[in-house]
């Protein structure tokens, strides 16, 4: 889920609104990195997407909340100017980033530690449990 400000929205968000032409493209171009920038400001993303090495569009998104859910509306300096490929590109890159920030601060939890060490001592073959193994034999002794 990805959090802007107060507003979330989700992958089911994006593809509820794009057809599945943009949601396509949109998310090779989000795997393929070509989202250059992305500035939130309250309820505004602003962003750009490169299309070529020497071709980039901007992108003004706003998002907001009504009773049917979370509702984007996305201009382009591109052709097809409102929300296109280049718009769902900015959205999943921005639901991609905050779901690997929530992945990594989980992995600092006491919880994922406990769940870490269950898992080398289950698995004491396991690629994990050989290198904390040479690692701890490398360390200075503890005195």
């Amino acid at each position: 889920m990805a959090n802007l400000g107060k507003m979330r929205f989700t992958l089911e968000d994006i593809k509820r609104q794009f057809d599945t032409k943009s949601y396509t493209l949109g998310l090779a171009y989000a795997q393929k990195k070509r989202v250059a920038q992305i500035q939130r400001m309250g309820n505004l993303i602003r962003s750009k997407v490169n299309e070529t090495a020497n071709t980039a569009y901007q992108q003004n998104i706003f998002i907001k909340s009504t009773t049917s859910g979370i509702q984007f509306q996305g201009t382009c300096s591109c052709p097809e100017v409102l929300n296109c490929h280049h718009v769902a590109s900015v959205l999943l890159s921005i639901v991609r980033q905050n779901e690997l920030q929530s992945r990594e601060a989980s992995m600092h939890s006491p919880l994922a530690g406990w769940v870490h060490k269950l898992y080398l001592a289950v698995r004491p073959d396991s690629p994990e449990a050989l290198a904390a193994e040479a690692a701890e034999h490398d360390s200075p002794e503890k005195l």
